[in-house]
């Protein structure tokens, strides 16, 4: 599935139109509509896709992935809620079976490949429509400031 990619910077808002890793802190937003709806409702299915998720970007998982059954007054937003910290920051999603999409944060002060990451989404959740943004956070935050002057230097 094709993606449309929105980074929101503090000052514009551009699609991505490149695979580019960065430096910075990324904190990737997915909203997936019309999903396979096995996917979104199989505990166990969805503790291995996340346990496995870090690796597969290149992350360190340093918890287990915690899933919470929420249950509301309308079961149409009853679903599987969870999280999975990562050594710098953390994946939380929300499954809702009765909308058919899970929404997905992604947020690392490590860079990552923002396709790398919808590509394994795509292949669990076989999701037909999405809302994707790529937020660029923390460029003055001093950590992420030695990375970018490596980079630099690099050039």
């Amino acid at each position: 599935m094709h993606h449309q990619l929105i980074e929101l910077t503090a000052s514009t808002l551009a699609t991505i139109q490149h695979e580019k890793e960065q430096p910075g802190m990324n904190h990737l937003i997915m909203e997936l509509y019309h999903c396979n709806p096995t996917a979104l409702m199989n505990r166990d299915t969805l503790a291995t896709f996340f346990e496995g998720l870090p690796a597969r970007i290149e992350m360190q998982r340093v918890s287990p992935v915690e899933i919470f059954d929420i249950k509301t007054s309308d079961l149409t937003d009853d679903g599987l809620s969870g999280f999975v910290v990562i050594a710098t920051s953390h994946i939380a999603f929300h499954c809702w079976p009765g909308y058919l999409a899970v929404s997905c944060d992604v947020y690392s002060c490590e860079p990552f490949l923002p396709e790398q990451v919808l590509a394994l989404f795509d292949a669990h959740f076989q999701p037909q429509d999405s809302e994707v943004y790529l937020l660029r956070r923390g460029l003055r935050f001093p950590r992420v400031a030695k990375h970018l002057l490596a980079v630099r230097a690099d050039e």
